[in-house]
């Protein structure tokens, strides 16, 4: 899911439409919750900077995202402007990938995400 998502879930856990008892059934379950979209927002609650780090620790037993390079975004506008000027012989099932990377608790200080939450 997106990190959009992620905050939805965070939002509703901290906010009031679940019972008491239903956030306590929740908290008792093994909750490995995953997005991609690198947003800084979600690094800073994955590094403890955010107030809803201590939502997300108390929930959630780990998290992650998959961080992309805002170069990929270039690349690919190049790509195209080449495959339409003629510069680039792209056929159906040709292999072309930009890396991506997964961000968790453990390396997130390492990146740098995007602001947009």
């Amino acid at each position: 899911m997106d990190d959009e998502m992620t905050f939805g879930m965070l939002n509703l856990l901290e906010g009031s439409s679940l019972s008491a008892a239903t956030k306590a059934k929740y908290e008792k379950l093994n909750v490995y919750i995953s997005a991609i979209g690198g947003m800084q927002e979600l690094y800073d609650v994955m590094s403890g900077k955010s107030a809803q780090a201590k939502i997300a620790d108390k929930y959630f037993d780990d998290m992650m995202s998959v961080y992309f390079s805002p170069s990929m975004m270039k690349s690919v506008i190049d790509k195209m402007v080449d495959y339409l000027n003629g510069n680039w012989s792209y056929k159906n099932g040709d292999i072309d990938t930009e890396p991506v990377w997964i961000v968790d608790r453990q390396n997130v200080n390492q990146y740098e995400g995007f602001l947009g939450h």
